[in-house]
């Protein structure tokens, strides 16, 4: 959660809503933990910057994270 939310807060992105849960995988039964983030993006910020630096940090938490 934390670097997620620096990220967004550094780029000027307001977080709306936050929540998570734990769900089981449909193929392991393993838990998995999911985030789900309602932002708003300033107009003048591109979006291609908001993904680039989420996949950094999914690379270097070893998370996949979804944009939608």
């Amino acid at each position: 959660v934390y670097k997620i939310s620096k990220f967004l807060a550094d780029s000027g992105i307001n977080i709306r809503t936050l929540s998570s849960e734990v769900r089981l995988s449909p193929q392991s039964g393993t838990e998995l933990y999911c985030m789900t983030i309602v932002v708003e993006i300033p107009g003048s910020l591109a979006i291609g910057r908001v993904e680039d630096g989420l996949g950094v940090i999914g690379d270097q938490l070893n998370v996949d994270i979804t944009l939608s």
